[in-house]
């Protein structure tokens, strides 16, 4: 894929996510800062904790102490969500993680798709039976064939497909993931 075609930077993608985040849950910048920083001192090693503005409040501190470390760091954290200040790529990993899963997901994805990949998790519940999953196989290539018939009706994809793309993808999504299931069953 060539950078021409990307719609965000990878800080824009991670403001985002970040952001989107925040709107859909009522989730303040300090709560997203206080699981950003705990993924990154538990992401990096201590001895490349580099970005001095990301502290956890010591509890053990001052009431002053406390409010005006935690509220430094919520700035900090707000300068990258507002573009004024750039986030380091020592913080990517932390931020990603720092995402509830639905959106930590939808992240990943789009960073990774930067590369021309995409990402397939294998869902923890995949039956061992081949046969289940065969019709599993059989009814997810049925439904994704369903959600792009419409795409497909004029044969080109153009704006007035723009309400089918998701669900195509979501269904396009669960067919990969499927097959992947099956492909690991026959390798095991």
């Amino acid at each position: 894929m060539s950078a021409s075609k990307l719609c965000h930077s990878r800080p824009e993608t991670l403001i985002h996510y970040a952001r989107l985040y925040m709107e859909e849950t009522g989730a303040t910048v300090a709560e997203f800062s206080y699981s950003l920083i705990t993924r990154y001192l538990e992401l990096v090693p201590p001895e490349q904790q580099t970005i001095d503005s990301l502290k956890l409040a010591d509890k053990e501190e001052t009431a002053e102490d406390y409010l005006r470390v935690k509220d430094s760091t919520r700035r900090a954290i707000d300068r990258y969500l507002n573009g004024t200040v750039q986030i380091p790529a020592l913080l990517e990993e932390a931020w990603v993680a720092a995402l509830p899963p639905k959106y930590r997901v939808r992240c990943e994805c789009e960073l990774i798709r930067r590369y021309g990949k995409i990402v397939i998790e294998l869902a923890n519940e995949l039956d061992q039976s081949i046969v289940l999953n065969a019709a599993r196989l059989m009814k997810e290539s049925a439904d994704a064939l369903e959600s792009l018939a419409p795409i497909a009706a004029d044969s080109k994809i153009d704006e007035s497909d723009r309400p089918y793309i998701k669900r195509a993808g979501d269904e396009l999504a669960d067919l990969l993931e499927i097959s992947a299931g099956l492909l690991n069953l026959l390798y095991e």
